[in-house]
């Protein structure tokens, strides 16, 4: 009798633990830190999820190719997500039907994508939407293996990634083959007090109107390259990079932009006039040193294609050294720096202080002139 009291104990002792665990689960979110997705309405409920309910950072492990059939927006401000794929690179393909924005991050909100290909269906869908767009206070982090791609918007600024005041960090991965041919920044489309910063990645085959790769002309916006590449993009104007807006800095220290090709600018048009947009004039800085490359640039296509690589519109000029990215150490030309340049300035001044004769040594120009050191000051011989 005694045993068989212990027994019922027992029982009922463990009855209660299963009871506290059961509740205790019913509690906690109804994902782990990862989730496993394989369609359309599972990313968007995990989505909503992560939303309204987080507790961590999570992390969406997309496990099938599928469509994306309306936009999914990304609101948590607590808590960064992540979207990648299992142990095979995936690709989630805007849908046949869908136009508009795919991913928008929204004010605050942190968006990590790695390892997975979103592509804008454009030989299929031109569409008034990008593939990802990021609000005011915004982040977007795009790693290793990310590879946004082949969305086609001519109907509204932007095509692949649109920053309104927000933040982009580009440490790897590709953005590709994506196009606003009748408007700006069929790469990276910026406005606002944005901060982009790249790290790393391939910025290729782009196509706009105005900045092919990159169009960068928000106020008291930030670029900083230190590495990766800008290659075979085209454009009228800024073939690579077009870079204005009043207040702005473009600090390149690292990386190549090489191959690209523009009537103006085929790598970079400073300031220059955009064909599709006013700039306002005011301040504006570029800042060269490090290892920067600004070369292989071209004018039109084919063998003998004349260079444009750096276009320095009038009164634009070039601030020698620039500020690491996470020091206050002027970082100097350096091994590896080759910066070609064409200005529309008549005294042909490209740098216009703080240059010594040594300098003269990084700086090319376009029209096979010769670059010229006198008191400080870099020009293209007259």
């Amino acid at each position: 009798m005694e045993n068989k009291k212990h027994f019922l104990g027992i029982f009922v002792h463990c009855q209660r633990m299963l009871l506290i665990i059961t509740t205790i689960a019913y509690t906690l979110p109804l994902y782990a830190i990862d989730i496993n997705v394989s369609a359309f309405e599972n990313l968007q409920a995990a989505i909503i999820e992560f939303n309204g309910n987080a507790t961590e950072n999570t992390t969406i492990v997309v496990g099938e190719n599928f469509g994306i059939a309306s936009a999914l927006n990304i609101t948590n401000t607590d808590y960064t997500l992540t979207i990648t794929s299992d142990e095979t690179t995936h690709t989630l393909m805007r849908s046949d039907g869908f136009v508009g924005n795919m991913f928008l991050v929204g004010n605050n909100a942190k968006l990590v994508i790695e390892n997975i290909v979103i592509d804008g269906n454009g030989s299929i869908v031109v569409n008034s939407g990008v593939l990802v767009r990021i609000s005011s206070g915004g982040t977007l982090i795009i790693n290793n293996g990310a590879v946004l791609q082949n969305n086609t918007n001519d109907n509204t600024y932007g095509s692949c990634v649109s920053i309104s005041s927000g933040t982009l960090t580009m440490t790897g991965g590709t953005i590709r083959d994506n196009s606003c041919l009748y408007n700006i920044g069929a790469g990276i489309y910026a406005s606002g007090s944005s901060t982009f910063t790249m790290t790393g990645g391939v910025i290729s085959g782009n196509t706009a109107q105005t900045g092919g790769g990159v169009y960068f002309g928000g106020a008291n916006s930030v670029f900083t390259m230190t590495g990766g590449t800008i290659s075979g993009n085209s454009a009228s104007v800024g073939g690579g990079v077009y870079f204005g807006g009043t207040n702005s800095v473009f600090t390149m220290i690292g990386g190549t932009i090489s191959g690209n090709n523009a009537r103006t600018g085929g790598g970079v048009a400073f300031g220059g006039t955009s064909t599709t947009l006013a700039m306002s004039d005011g301040d504006r800085t570029l800042n060269l040193g490090g290892t920067a490359a600004i070369k292989d640039n071209t004018r039109g296509t084919g063998d003998g294609a004349p260079p444009s690589n750096l276009y320095l519109a009038n009164d634009r000029y070039i601030v020698l050294g620039a500020d690491a990215a996470e020091s206050n150490d002027i970082v100097l030309p350096a091994t590896g720096m080759e910066i070609w340049v064409q200005t529309a300035t008549t005294s042909g001044i490209i740098v216009q202080s703080g240059a010594t004769a040594s300098c003269v040594q990084w700086f090319h120009a376009d029209n096979g002139k010769i670059v010229i050191h006198d008191s400080g000051t870099l020009a293209i011989e007259n």
